[in-house]
Parts: structure tokens; C-alpha cells; sequence
């Protein structure tokens, strides 16, 4: 068994039905639809309106993710819409 240097490694897994993995720049529009759902916005802690803006940020400064140097980025929830930061 290897070792797993978490969280500076995320690793995929995966059953060949389900796959886990980190997130990535192509996943924001699939987020910002998700967030579009009032029942989301009523039971999370998101944004209203949710904007492209906030998936993308959400990627870029606050999901873990596996970039090119298995790095990972975190920063503070949303609090505010970007516009009125």
C-alpha cells in the first residue's frame, strides 16, 4: 500500500461505475446549474442569485483540487456576491 501525502495528493477512485475525484475547471458550469435549484439555495449556504462568477470562484479558491504541482487551494466561504465585495 502506498503512502498518501492528503490533502497535497487528491487521488480519483473510482468502482468503474462511481468516480470521486478532485475538482476541475469544466465542472463549473455543472455547478453553477446545480446551484440554480431553489431547494439548493434554500438548504446550503450559497449565494442567491448564484452566479458563473461564484462557480468559478468556488473552484479556483476554495474546492480542494489536484492542479499541475498536486496543490491545494483554499479560502474563506462566500459571504458576499463578488459585486458587492
Amino acid at each position: 500500500m502506498s503512502s498518501l501525502n492528503w490533502p497535497e495528493a487528491i487521488p480519483t477512485l473510482t468502482d468503474g461505475d462511481v468516480t470521486l475525484r478532485a475538482w476541475a475547471a469544466a465542472d463549473a458550469e455543472a455547478i453553477f446549474a446545480a446551484c440554480q435549484d431553489p431547494v439548493m439555495q434554500h438548504s446550503i449556504p450559497i449565494p442567491v442569485p448564484y452566479l458563473a462568477e461564484h462557480a468559478r470562484g468556488f473552484i479556483e479558491n476554495f474546492a480542494p483540487s489536484s492542479g499541475p504541482a498536486g496543490s491545494v487551494h483554499r479560502s474563506r466561504p462566500w459571504t458576499q456576491s463578488p459585486e458587492t465585495e
